[in-house]
């Protein structure tokens, strides 16, 4: 699947926004539709896009295809575990599957990204599973996170996860992450004022 006019615009556009960023690496799902849509920042930066398998869709499995209204009426389906989070289609992934190794995808990539930023481009139910984990928020709360087409999602691997802003378009969640830089810088350098002065006292 590529993408549209409108998917190539908005791609454009994010591309504009995030490109006075840092970003010192660039990551993507291989599907198609999210390497097309990193391709304008990559190209922006100068930077290639590495292919990683854990941002990759939710893997529908033998239900890959079918609508809404067709899957419950699967003897497979109906076999299967009446909890949708543990719901494993034939030959698929169940939602937690899902956020399981998109957590691993941030704790891999946080561990070697030594202070830099880093952009991935994923899917949207993968982005949801993964933001509500960051959140503390339980794994059925997915449902409550609109990730909409072209969004963004800043998330600071510091002490501790801080989600900056969410379902951003690329501007506002530019702005977001430069305002935090900031705020934290400010608060560094009002930090060692203050023991300077307690050290001179």
């Amino acid at each position: 699947m590529v993408l549209s006019d409108t998917g190539t615009r908005q791609a454009e556009e994010l591309a504009s926004a995030l490109c006075s960023l840092p970003i010192g690496r660039i990551y993507s799902s291989p599907l198609e539709r999210a390497l097309q849509t990193a391709a304008p920042l990559a190209d922006s930066l100068g930077i290639s896009v590495v292919e990683d398998e854990d941002l990759i869709e939710a893997d529908c499995g033998e239900w890959a295809g079918l609508t809404f209204r067709q899957v419950p009426r699967l003897r497979s389906f109906k076999m299967l575990s009446a909890n949708p989070l543990l719901r494993r289609p034939p030959g698929g992934e169940s939602l937690a599957e899902v956020q399981a190794r998109m957590l691993r995808f941030v704790e891999r990539v946080a561990g070697t990204a030594s202070g830099g930023i880093v952009a991935a481009f994923s899917h949207a139910d993968p982005i949801k599973t993964v933001v509500a984990a960051l959140l503390g928020c339980p794994l059925e709360s997915y449902r409550r996170f609109e990730v909409g087409v072209a969004s963004v999602s800043v998330v600071v691997m510091d002490d501790g996860p801080l989600m900056v802003c969410h379902n951003a378009d690329g501007r506002r969640a530019a702005e977001a992450l430069t305002a935090y830089v900031e705020l934290r810088s400010h608060k560094r350098r009002a930090s060692r004022r203050t023991a300077m002065r307690r050290t001179g006292g």
